[in-house]
């Protein structure tokens, strides 16, 4: 096995390969107990690479689906030992996985976890412009006014939002929505911004991802696909 060095650290689960390339950089890393510093370094079979002090290997891939159920935290640990969604994946214990487009702890719906750091690069950087689709659940209708407000686009603080697709739905409190936008807590910031509360919030699709069937609080396995 011959490997580059950005891309066994991120088949390690490290991070991304992008992320690999400060690590070399900052002097964090060392193959056979010699900082490296070329970034074409290559790793052979047998050969001991360390990231800050500790030895990693690559490991199976896994990339899975979850149904997040309201109430966990898309975190590994919580200080205040509140649930998280790893508490619903004990059969992956030894595998280090980190979350995809995480969801706030009163959201629920789809949400994807991988150990391989190439993958979430994809699908998070907003240069791959991932569709999100989200049902959010309003504290009284949806006037007119503020639907073709979101049509056009919302100014927050952080910059505008604006949607793909906006679909009002069963006596305009539910909403539909479609957006590329990855900022955090966008859907319910929007609401509140136009005078609304969100009782519940549940993305149903990210890229080619769909939650469909699938049961609150189970996973499936998937296949790394992102276009």
């Amino acid at each position: 096995m011959t490997m580059q060095l950005v891309k066994y650290i991120a088949h390690a689960g490290v991070c991304s390969r992008r992320d690999a390339v400060l690590l070399i950089r900052q002097e964090l890393v060392a193959l056979n107990g010699v900082t490296v510093v070329e970034l074409n370094t290559l790793v052979h079979q047998g050969d001991v690479v360390t990231v800050k002090g500790k030895a990693i290997r690559p490991e199976r891939k896994v990339y899975l689906m979850l149904h997040k159920p309201e109430g966990y935290l898309c975190t590994n640990a919580d200080e205040r030992d509140r649930k998280t969604v790893f508490d619903l994946l004990p059969a992956f214990k030894r595998v280090k996985l980190f979350t995809i487009g995480r969801l706030d702890k009163d959201s629920s719906g789809l949400l994807l976890l991988t150990n391989d750091g190439d993958f979430a690069q994809k699908l998070a950087h907003p240069s791959f412009a991932i569709k999100k689709e989200y049902r959010a659940t309003l504290d009284k209708p949806l006037s007119q006014e503020d639907y073709v407000s979101l049509n056009k686009g919302i100014r927050l603080v952080d910059g505008t939002v604006r949607f793909d697709k906006v679909i009002v739905q069963k006596n305009r409190t539910h909403v539909a929505l479609t957006l590329h936008s990855g900022k955090n807590r966008v859907i319910r910031r929007v609401f509140e911004h136009l005078g609304y509360k969100v009782i519940a919030l549940k993305r149903v699709r990210l890229g080619n991802y769909r939650l469909e069937k699938l049961p609150v609080g189970c996973y499936r396995q998937i296949k790394p696909d992102f276009l």
